[in-house]
């Protein structure tokens, strides 16, 4: 730290050097309390790495000076040639120009304006060993610099000190609120994927619950077509058995009924599970592609469908549901020759009994069956499986617009102590450039700032260009003064909806989502093209302006 007219100036150490982290830091540190940036860069090509440190400063919101060292080596034993070239290279203004030209470029690579970044040449090896030489002193043109240092300070010294101590407010402010918002629209992004998922099951639940009443439809008629054939087969054989009943429980055992029921419900289950798996893994893909979230399936209950394998509880329970035949009379067709017209139609008669035995018998049966199958169907496939995931999804959108909307609803409140700091930083330059004019801030919410980039105000009063102009001097960012009616009661939105639409080409468009409470969450969709980049002034200021999260198309 030095002492120099009334002012502490800090030397801080080179910054952008190799391994230079360190002193990067320190530098940047001391910077932050300074009042007045002098960044100082020399006539070789200009560093990206220098011009990254400037975007960072000017995002402080820190007031810069430019000084450009003119590089060229002194030989003092050869006095008069060294002066005549110094002279020559520091009188070349076209070149130190286009260096200082070179370097402003870089201002849009970090959305920020360097256009008007003042420079001033010197040559501090020449200021250095001129302190006893003053023609070589002169030739140095280091009195420019302490004149261009002097004059921002006599003009602007006490504007400088109070920005400071604002911009220690304002830029943590500014960057909290921009993150937190980020943060949100993160949430919501996520909250939005598990709506689709929940949308999409919904349209994929009703198409699989046709499928499968169509599938159980044909599955119980084959299964009923499967029981009258054997029961036609049995009756052809079986007219004079009268164990008939126990034979025919054989028969229906050798069916296997109970495994075709629990293989159609495998089927029914399997298709459920691969759907659930393919939208949880879609769903987790998206999130960790849209989002700062990972999902995984298991995080929204992922579980597989319960295994059917004691559906019935064996093949004990599928001969308990089958009730006596009570056949248990030889039909003796020698002894009723007499009675009948004939023996064809003794055992038509006969076969055509059993038939309506065994399917009185079966009837029944056949319904339990069904009614198994269906309670298993609605409980542990549809109930568990699809609705069960579907519940699961719908409870983790709720959530999560739940706390996007917590989080929307806590930048809402520092953005109204942002806005309160900023409207002191704005009379305060506003003071500084004319104290005596009087000047109408209007609504004090509506006053938003990107500190070095940035200073928007609607108020319901133009200022003079002159004041303008000082002001952006002052502040060293563009000011955007917006006139609306504060009579008219839509004006100052539909000036703020046209000035967004200026800063970002009308890619912009308002939605609100109802997640379940009584206030409806709001966000804005931007299309994040070419032109619209998250760190471009357009896009943080349309942030800032709404204080609602920004979604990307």
């Amino acid at each position: 730290d030095y002492r120099w007219k009334g002012m502490k100036v800090t030397d801080v150490p080179g910054i952008c050097s190799f391994d230079g982290r360190e002193d990067d830091e320190l530098a940047m540190r001391a910077a932050k309390s300074a009042d007045l940036i002098l960044f100082l860069i020399t006539d070789d090509a200009p560093q990206d790495s220098e011009a990254e440190k400037l975007a960072e400063l000017k995002r402080l919101g820190k007031n810069v000076l430019g000084v450009i060292n003119v590089k060229l080596g002194l030989n003092l034993e050869r006095r008069k040639m060294s002066l005549r070239d110094l002279e020559k290279k520091m009188d070349d203004d076209a070149r130190i120009d286009e260096i200082c030209n070179q370097f402003r470029a870089f201002g849009p690579r970090y959305h920020q304006d360097w256009s008007k970044l003042p420079f001033v040449a010197t040559h501090l090896q020449a200021a250095y060993l001129g302190r006893d030489d003053p023609e070589l002193y002169a030739l140095s043109n280091f009195d420019a610099v302490e004149e261009y240092i002097l004059d921002k300070v006599q003009r602007d010294a006490s504007f400088l000190r109070m920005k400071t101590f604002i911009d220690r407010v304002s830029v943590p402010l500014s960057d909290h609120i921009a993150s937190i918002l980020d943060d949100a629209a993160d949430t919501m992004e996520a909250a939005l994927s598990y709506r689709h998922k929940w949308h999409e099951l919904d349209d994929w639940n009703e198409a699989f619950i046709k499928e499968t009443q169509e599938k159980y439809n044909r599955f119980m008629q084959r299964l009923r077509d499967r029981i009258d054939e054997e029961i036609q087969d049995f009756a052809e054989d079986n007219y004079e058995n009268k164990d008939a009943g126990e034979d025919w429980n054989d028969v229906v055992a050798a069916m296997h009924i109970e495994t075709q029921c629990r293989n159609f419900l495998k089927e029914r289950a399997e298709a459920c599970n691969r759907k659930r798996r393919e939208l949880a893994d879609e769903f987790a893909t998206e999130i960790r592609f849209a989002s700062k979230f990972n999902a995984d399936a298991d995080d929204i209950g992922m579980e597989d469908i319960t295994n059917f394998s004691s559906l019935f509880g064996g093949a004990a329970a599928v001969t308990a549901l089958i009730p006596g035949i009570g056949w248990t009379v030889s039909i003796g067709l020698g002894v009723l020759s007499l009675l009948f017209d004939s023996k064809e139609k003794q055992i038509r008669e006969a076969k055509e009994t059993l038939r309506s035995k065994l399917k009185e018998a079966m009837d029944p049966f056949l319904d339990k069956i069904s009614e198994h199958v269906l309670k298993n169907l609605n409980e542990e496939i549809l109930q568990k499986g699809v609705r069960g995931f579907q519940q699961s999804l719908v409870a983790m959108d709720e959530m999560f617009f739940e706390l996007a909307d917590a989080q929307t609803q806590l930048a809402v409140h520092l953005d109204e102590e942002l806005s309160r700091v900023n409207r002191e930083l704005w009379e305060a330059a506003l003071h500084s450039a004319d104290p005596q004019l009087s000047f109408d801030m209007g609504e004090s919410l509506e006053t938003n700032r990107l500190p070095g980039r940035m200073f928007v105000m609607f108020a319901p009063q133009k200022l003079p260009t002159n004041i303008l102009q000082r002001m952006e001097s002052l502040l060293e960012e563009e000011i955007c003064l917006t006139e609306y009616d504060p009579e008219d009661d839509d004006d100052l939105y539909n000036q703020v909806v046209a000035f967004v639409n200026r800063l970002i080409g009308e890619q912009w468009a308002v939605d609100s989502f109802d997640y379940g409470t009584e206030d409806d969450l709001k966000a804005y969709y931007v299309n994040m093209g070419d032109n619209v980049e998250e760190d471009s002034v357009g896009y943080r200021m349309t942030q800032q302006m709404f204080c609602d999260p920004i979604l990307r198309l």
